[in-house]
C-alpha cells in the first residue's frame, strides 16, 4: 500500500503569543495509521514503528514533513503560521492520493491563553471536480484545558461524517472557554480510501467576529453605500446646479 499526501497545517498564535518564538511554536502535527506514526511536537520529532522521515521548520509556526509512515509515503509541505492572527486559530489542509487504507491527520495548538470565552467555527470542506464516494471518514475538533493534544472536549458535537461528495462543507459553531491557565485546540481528520482516488480537503478552527465588530462593519458598509448614492446624485445634477 502506497499513499502520497500534501498536507498543510496552519498554526496562528495571537499577538501576545507572537512576541515569543518559543511560545509561537507550540504546535503538534501527527500522521498515523494507528500503529506507525510521525510526530512533530514543540520542536521535537518522534517516529514510531516503521515510520521515518524529516520534519522541517522554516520559522516558528511553519512545519513540513517528508517521509514514510508504515507502508504509506507522504510529502507534507507549507505548514504555515501567522502570529498576527487571533488566538485560538488552527488550520489543517491536505491532499491525499492513496492505493487504499486508512490514515489519521491531526494537528494541535497548545499552551494558549484565552482571557474571555471565544466563539469559534469548526469548518471542513472538500474541493473536487468529481465526487469521491470511495473516500469516507470523519472530521472533528477539540479544546482541552489540560493541554491534551488531538483530543479533549468535542467542539463539533462528535465526529462529522466525510462523504467524498463534491464541495462537501461542514461548519459547526462552538465555544472555547476562558481559562485561568492555558489550553489546547485540535483538528483530527480520519480518512479511509480505496485504491487510486485523490482527496483534497481544508479544515480549520476560526474565531467568530464579535457582534459589535459585525455591527461596526455593517455600519461602515452602509455609510459607504449612502456616500456612494449621494455622489451619484451630485454627479447627475447639471453643472450649473453643482456647488
Amino acid at each position: 500500500m502506497s499513499r502520497k499526501f500534501l498536507i498543510v497545517a496552519v498554526l496562528a498564535a495571537g499577538p501576545l503569543l507572537a512576541a515569543s518564538a518559543a511560545q509561537a511554536d507550540k504546535l503538534a502535527l501527527q500522521i498515523t495509521d494507528g500503529t506507525n506514526f510521525a510526530l512533530y511536537n514543540d520542536g521535537t520529532t518522534t517516529f514510531g514503528g516503521s515510520a521515518s522521515g524529516t520534519f522541517t521548520v522554516a520559522e516558528p509556526g511553519f512545519v513540513s514533513f517528508t517521509g514514510r509512515v508504515g507502508t504509506s509515503s507522504f510529502n507534507v509541505s507549507t505548514a504555515e503560521g501567522s502570529p498576527a492572527l487571533p488566538t485560538p486559530q488552527l488550520t489543517l489542509n491536505g491532499t491525499s492520493k492513496s492505493t487504499g487504507g486508512s490514515i489519521i491527520i491531526e494537528a494541535s495548538d497548545y499552551d494558549q491563553t484565552t482571557a474571555t470565552s471565544t466563539p469559534v467555527l469548526s469548518s471542513f470542506s472538500t474541493s473536487a471536480d468529481v465526487p469521491t464516494p470511495t473516500t469516507t471518514g470523519t472530521f472533528q475538533t477539540f479544546y482541552d484545558t489540560n493541554n491534551a493534544k488531538f483530543t479533549g472536549t468535542n467542539l463539533t458535537g462528535g465526529p462529522q461524517p466525510i462523504t467524498g461528495a463534491i464541495n462537501q462543507v461542514i461548519a459547526v459553531p462552538g465555544i472555547i472557554p476562558a481559562v485561568s491557565g492555558t489550553l489546547s485546540d485540535s483538528i483530527v481528520v480520519s480518512l479511509t480510501q480505496t485504491a487510486g482516488n485523490t482527496f483534497e480537503f481544508t479544515s480549520s478552527i476560526n474565531p467568530v467576529p464579535e457582534p459589535a465588530s459585525l455591527t461596526l462593519l455593517g455600519t461602515a458598509l452602509l455609510g459607504l453605500g449612502l456616500f456612494g448614492r449621494h455622489r451619484q446624485r451630485v454627479w447627475k445634477k447639471p453643472a450649473s446646479a453643482r456647488t
